[in-house]
């Protein structure tokens, strides 16, 4: 937890920055008041170009993530004008950019951000060449085009309620996402969701992949990165790896990705802005410091990432965690007479070519299969049954009701093309290999399960461990 706690410090004390500092620029003013000086001090600007910066409207109102072009010659025709320049409107839907040193008669073009063209006039605006800063709003007169969202039963977005997955849902900060059953859902004290896995040593605090998320109301105009360069800029002057920075995506609204913070067991954040909150996700431990937590923590991640949505907040209460979907599926019962033994599959699926493998469907990346071998000494059942190239990422011990082994998860790339240093990710496969007697021999037995990537191998494990369940021999 005090790694939980510290991360809270620290968040706290880079917003109290900000404000000490002051927010870079200022709400603009209306279209038709006069050029006027600005009221704060502009960026740093490489030429001595005007400042051109505004708000962009939509009935009255700021919209975010506009494109803006600044474009010179015959603007009224976006097919032949020139852009000169470029910015996205923030979340207060502020934007900024330069003019040309010299300046000229330009229009301001705005796109909506699903990239639609904006049916409001072209905005006009003419710069002197001694203009320092000029403020212009830009208006837009098309609704964008956001789909309503699809609820289950329990109020839920369907995007949060993965089968084989636990479900969190906080409906008063308006976020949900799945998370795997192996994990637990908790609070910590102040009241933010805490997800914890199991143990991964036998210390009286174990170390545990684990997940704090918490929603705070934003500096008001301030945007992502410089929250961000805030709350990196506390780690400064500590003897630490430098904080790697990527930009990234999370329900479908920009975001950092920071890998490396420090801490008392460090962590991997994502902060993101939504309508005037910051989400701010920490990933717990390191996994650059703690490398035994890695597979725990990266499928965690994964899970969570893909599967976080924001939904209409309400006055529902706390968040509470859900349980899996209740899954009714059928199974139909599988003898493999050359192996001597039977199992049971989801029932629909189909057998594609004369190996033992199903899928759901044809062209699947989903696949569920068997495979054996006779070991001839000093064959190792291991490297004759993984896919190659691959590599472990995960070990555990699985017991049968005819045999016990190990049950191992896998990341298969494919090969590396010619002048290439690294492959790409193919698919994430668990693979359930037990040996046992076989007359005056020994035969390796794999049950397997694949999926295109960790997320989705998330799922299939559920599948993989009900086929365990009833194999027989």
């Amino acid at each position: 937890m005090s790694g939980a706690k510290y991360h809270k410090l620290l968040v706290s004390v880079s917003i109290l920055i900000i404000v000490g500092l002051g927010l870079i620029g200022c709400l603009p003013g209306e279209a038709t008041s006069p050029p006027q000086a600005p009221s704060t001090p502009t960026a740093a600007v490489a030429s001595n170009g005007a400042i051109i910066s505004g708000r962009v409207l939509w009935g009255g109102g700021p919209v975010a993530g506009v494109t803006v072009e600044l474009r010179a010659g015959a603007w009224a025709d976006p097919a032949t004008s020139e852009s000169v320049a470029q910015a996205v409107s923030d979340h207060s839907g502020v934007y900024q950019l330069e003019a040309p040193p010299d300046g000229g008669v330009f229009g301001l073009v705005a796109y909506w951000p699903d990239g639609a063209d904006n049916t409001a006039p072209i905005t006009p605006l003419r710069v002197m060449a001694d203009d320092a800063h000029l403020e212009a709003d830009v208006f837009l007169e098309r609704a964008p085009e956001t789909p309503t969202p699809a609820l289950d039963a329990d109020g839920v977005l369907e995007t949060c309620r993965v089968s084989d997955l636990n479900t969190y849902v906080d409906k008063r900060n308006g976020y949900c996402f799945a998370y795997p059953t192996a994990f637990e859902a908790q609070v910590d004290e102040s009241g933010s969701p805490l997800v914890v896995g199991p143990p991964l040593n036998d210390g009286v605090e174990p170390l545990r992949a684990s997940l704090l998320v918490e929603v705070e109301v934003a500096v008001q105009g301030a945007t992502l990165t410089e929250i961000v360069d805030g709350y990196v800029r506390q780690f400064a002057g500590m003897n630490v790896p430098a904080i790697e920075r990527t930009a990234v995506a999370l329900a479908g609204h920009p975001a950092e990705l920071l890998e490396g913070v420090p801490g008392h067991e460090g962590s991997r954040d994502i902060l993101m802005l939504h309508e005037g909150k910051l989400f701010h996700l920490m990933f717990m431990p390191s996994v650059r410091d703690f490398p035994q937590a890695a597979t725990d923590v990266q499928v965690l991640s994964t899970t969570v990432v893909a599967t976080f949505s924001l939904m209409a907040p309400d006055a529902a209460g706390p968040g509470q965690p859900m349980p899996p979907l209740s899954d009714d599926r059928a199974l139909q019962r599988i003898e493999i007479p050359e192996a001597g033994l039977a199992l049971e599959m989801p029932a629909g699926w189909f057998r594609p070519t004369s190996a033992w493998e199903w899928m759901p469907s044809a062209g699947s990346a989903e696949r569920l299969g068997v495979e054996w071998i006779d070991l001839t000494p000093p064959q190792e059942a291991e490297t004759a049954l993984l896919p190659q190239p691959s590599q472990v990422v995960g070990s555990e011990d699985v017991t049968l009701t005819w045999g016990s082994g190990r049950l191992l998860t896998v990341e298969v790339f494919e090969s590396a093309a010619a002048g290439k240093a690294n492959a790409s990710l193919q698919s994430v496969e668990m693979h359930a290999i037990v040996v046992v007697a076989h007359g005056d021999a020994r035969r390796a037995f794999d049950l397997y399960a694949s999926a295109p990537d960790h997320a989705a191998s998330i799922a299939q494990r559920a599948l993989l461990m009900r086929m365990l369940n009833s194999a027989e021999r």
